[in-house]
């Protein structure tokens, strides 16, 4: 397919524009961004795909906004071999128009659509026409290279193979072998329709098979069972038979030898009554020993307490002793270091009395000072914040001065003027007024309608008409106003108003700073108190005020003094403290040691009624009786004890252990012949009840199934497995041919990438025709791991490549849109050498945003945005 031109009128952003495009090379479009570049190439594939009655919402919102108008593309193209223009319109007035431009019929509608898509889908090839567009929003990488019936044409054709009907045959064969191997197999490989429909079938008449298989044989081990169970059941019997014998041979053992068994038992208790009185006589006397041992400790620890305590008295006195005199001495420091405090107050106050008398007079002027600064502040506020005539004010006034100026002077100039001269004793009346004879002569001009008489003669004077008094009034109550506004008098009355604002502005800031100077950081209420405080000072004092120097002399002197009787206070009071600690620590050991003894004499007294409470009950010689003759007891005992086992060995008793154990064995035998008796009942039950349920015949009919559904998948199974083998020889044999095609595609684009990378350019290309790696000076680096800038070079030079190889008059315009804006300058000139030798034969359309981007490419034709309007409506 080639392009000779595009209109495209309407269409989102684009008002009309027109691209004429040459048979063959290199077409850059410049514009800026926004300008509706891209647009066109998205136009020139609505109309090749979209009807005009599409209700798509893409093709809706081509509609430009603001505007009822349908968006309109056209186009003059050429498909194989066949020239003609090719016109829609969608959304409003939707039309579509075909119009050959050698012999054939012009059609309409949906008819010159199908027409068209009937053209390219014999002729055109659109999966390459996609894959020769390099968009803004679309991938680097060129996908679907493989797929393009054109371009596999051309590399098969190179490679020295079959073209045309073959190749066409070919397709169609895999196409149908893919259209019958899908009724069993997905396109991953899986089973799928009536061959999964069949193992389903056959795995469930299996299942079913193998369970009733289960079933019958389940039913033969059921049989083994009951005999095993009646096996079971006798020998049960048998062990309970055996075990009720041995029970009754014990049982008759045990009770011969009864009355022997009782004298050993009640033996044995009274060998265990004497024990425990043994055990708590001793215990008892052990308990009075260690009663009688803490009385004696407790008697020793009262002693050494008492003793502690009397140690710790007489220290404790003298420490006593010793704080009350530090006291006294230290009351006595007191009271010397209030009166020297008193005394050094006294002279402070009288050198603050020395210096308010000598700074009251330098506080009254400095407060002086600063209140005619504070008025002179005021003063020049007030005048700032009243009506005040400032620039803005005086320049209305002086313009309203130079239009009554100008008012005046025109009047006058349209104006007679009128002269009084001659005899001065001679009345004239001007206007009812006489005119003295000292003001003549006398000229004025006469801009309103005067009255002049003179010895009985009136003579009236008109001015022209427009020659009056109203503009030139105007001007003077426009004058009038400015200056009431500014309680100005006149104009130069004004201007000394204005002067004096410009002073007061002036004197502003130097009298904020005097102020702030002299103010040194305080208010005036600061510096005014500070005066009365001194005034009070001066006059509340007792006599003349002394010298500042005899006062500082005093002060020094009580200040000293007043030192001196601090420091020896607080050596009283440190002594004192020292004297306090050393009395609180002896109170303490003192305090400690009478509570240790009274803590004694406590524990002393309750043990001694312990002591008193247990002889008591027990004298300590009855206690030493108890644990003689309860061990004398306990002897006696034990020979008791030992008469009486030997009698019941002799009479060779059974043991109640043993009785025990055949018991619990005969009990045992007894439950297992119970539960292998019930468990052979249950087993012969069941096996009756299933006899009667025909599973044998189950059995059969499952067989049956399973035979007729095997047969049934086998078939299909080897049919699908045929199919499968066959469509993957096929596709083998297909990818063996375009791994034949690879060669010619990447000897193209190597020779355009030599001319990017003279160094050395090497690509490896998949059969599918996709990029794997790209190598340049012999160092292979994989397609995902080269910058954005190589990728996008290496995707230019892939569709170069295509253009290159497909025949012209087969092939599709290359589109470049905004492409290489990773590249830098010095690959951009080499890919323009690119971009060149791939224009020779083909279409190739650049569109940018960037003027003078693509001016290195020998023979390229440039248009403008603006080109593209003028040729619009041109």
């Amino acid at each position: 397919m080639r392009i000779h031109a595009l209109e495209v009128k309407d269409f989102r952003g684009i008002d009309h524009y027109r691209l004429e495009v040459p048979e063959a090379g290199v077409l850059v479009v410049e514009g800026p961004n926004e300008a509706g570049k891209s647009t066109l190439v998205r136009a020139l594939d609505m109309l090749l795909t979209e009807k005009a009655t599409a209700k798509k919402q893409y093709v809706k919102d081509t509609q430009p906004i603001g505007r009822d108008e349908g968006p309109t593309v056209t186009a003059e193209l050429t498909v194989g071999g066949q020239r003609f223009t090719y016109a829609k319109q969608w959304v409003k007035g939707p039309r579509t128009e075909f119009r050959p431009h050698g012999p054939g019929q012009p059609l309409t509608g949906d008819d010159a659509h199908n027409h068209v898509v009937a053209l390219l889908d014999e002729h055109g090839d659109e999966t390459l026409r996609k894959a020769l567009q390099l968009l803004q929003e679309g991938p680097l990488v060129v996908d679907g290279l493989g797929e393009s019936r054109r371009l596999t044409a051309a590399l098969d054709a190179v490679a020295g193979g079959d073209t045309g009907k073959d190749l066409d045959q070919a397709a169609s064969l895999v196409e149908r072998v893919e259209s019958d191997a899908g009724v069993y197999w997905t396109a991953g490989g899986r089973e799928s329709g009536e061959l999964k429909r069949l193992r389903g079938e056959h795995e469930a008449a299996v299942q079913a098979e193998e369970q009733a298989r289960a079933v019958v044989e389940a039913l033969e081990g059921d049989v083994r069972r009951v005999a095993a169970l009646g096996d079971a059941e006798e020998r049960a019997a048998e062990a309970v038979t055996a075990a009720a014998a041995r029970r009754a041979e014990a049982e008759e053992a045990w009770a011969s030898t009864e009355a022997e068994r009782a004298a050993a038992a009640t033996a044995q208790e009274a060998l265990v009554t004497a024990r425990r009185d043994h055990e708590r006589a001793v215990a008892d006397q052990v308990a009075r020993q260690a009663l009688l041992a803490e009385a004696a400790e407790a008697a020793e620890a009262e002693a050494v307490a008492e003793e502690a305590r009397e140690a710790a008295l007489e220290p404790q006195q003298a420490a006593e002793e010793s704080v009350a005199q530090v006291v006294a001495r230290r009351e006595e420091a007191e009271q010397a270091e209030a009166e020297a405090r008193a005394a050094s107050r006294t002279a402070e106050d009288q050198v603050a009395l020395a210096r308010a008398a000598a700074e009251l007079t330098t506080l009254q002027r400095a407060v002086e000072r600063l209140d005619a600064l504070r008025e002179r502040q005021r003063a020049i506020r007030a005048l700032l914040e009243g009506d005040v005539v400032d620039d803005d004010a005086l320049a209305r006034i002086t313009t309203a001065q130079d239009a009554l100026r100008t008012a005046t002077a025109r009047r006058d100039a349209a104006s007679p003027r009128l002269r009084v001269a001659g005899d001065a004793s001679v009345p004239v009346v001007l206007d009812g007024r006489e005119l003295p004879a000292d003001e003549r002569p006398w000229e004025a001009p006469m801009g309103a309608a005067t009255l002049l008489e003179v010895a009985g003669v009136e003579v009236h004077v008109l001015p022209p008409r427009g020659a009056d008094d109203s503009e030139v009034e105007a001007a003077r109550r426009a004058l009038s106003e400015a200056l009431s506004e500014v309680g100005a008098q006149d104009v130069a009355h004004a201007h000394r108003l204005h002067a004096a604002v410009q002073r007061a502005a002036a004197d502003r800031d130097a009298v904020d700073a005097e102020l702030e100077t002299a103010l040194e950081g305080r208010s005036v209420e600061d510096w005014r108190a500070d005066a009365a405080d001194a005034r009070v000072r001066v006059e509340q004092a007792d006599g003349e005020a002394p010298s500042v120097t005899d006062a500082q002399a005093a002060a020094l002197t009580a200040r000293e003094a007043l030192e001196a009787a601090r420091e020896a206070a607080e050596a009283v009071r440190v002594e004192e403290g020292a004297a306090r600690e050393t009395a609180a620590t002896r109170r303490a050991a003192l305090d400690r040691a009478e509570v240790q003894r009274d803590a004694a004499a406590a524990a002393v007294a309750r043990v001694q009624d312990r002591v008193a409470a247990a002889r008591e009950l027990v004298t300590d010689d009855a206690a030493r009786a108890a644990v003689e003759s309860t061990r004398h007891a306990v002897a006696d005992a034990e020979h008791q004890v030992a008469d009486r086992q030997e009698a019941l060995a002799a009479a060779g008793s059974v043991s109640e252990e043993d009785l025990q154990s055949v018991r619990v064995a005969a009990e045992r035998a007894e439950d297992r012949h119970r539960r292998a008796r019930d468990e052979h009942l249950r087993a012969e039950a069941m096996l009756a009840q299933v006899g009667q349920e025909g599973r044998a015949e189950d059995l059969d009919a499952a067989r049956t199934h399973l035979e007729q559904v095997t047969e049934a998948f086998t078939r299909v199974q080897a049919r699908a497995e045929a199919l499968k083998l066959l469509l993957t020889t096929l596709r083998n044999r297909r990818a063996e041919a375009q791994a034949s095609y690879v060669q010619p595609f990447r000897e193209a684009l190597e020779e355009l990438g030599s001319v990017l990378h003279p160094e050395g350019f090497a690509v490896e290309v998949a059969p599918d025709l996709s990029i794997v790696s790209r190598s340049v000076g012999g160092r292979p680096v994989p397609l995902e791991g080269l910058s954005t800038g190589a990728r996008e070079q290496l995707s230019v030079l892939s569709r170069l490549a295509v253009a290159k190889v497909v025949d012209a008059d087969e092939g599709m315009p290359v589109v470049l849109d905004d492409a290489l804006g990773w590249s830098d300058p010095d690959r951009l000139r080499r890919m323009a050498r690119a971009l060149e030798r791939a224009g020779a034969d083909a279409q190739v359309l650049v569109l940018t945003c960037t003027p003078g981007r693509y001016d290195a490419i020998a023979g390229a034709t440039v248009r403008t945005v603006e080109d593209l309007r003028a040729a619009a409506v041109g």
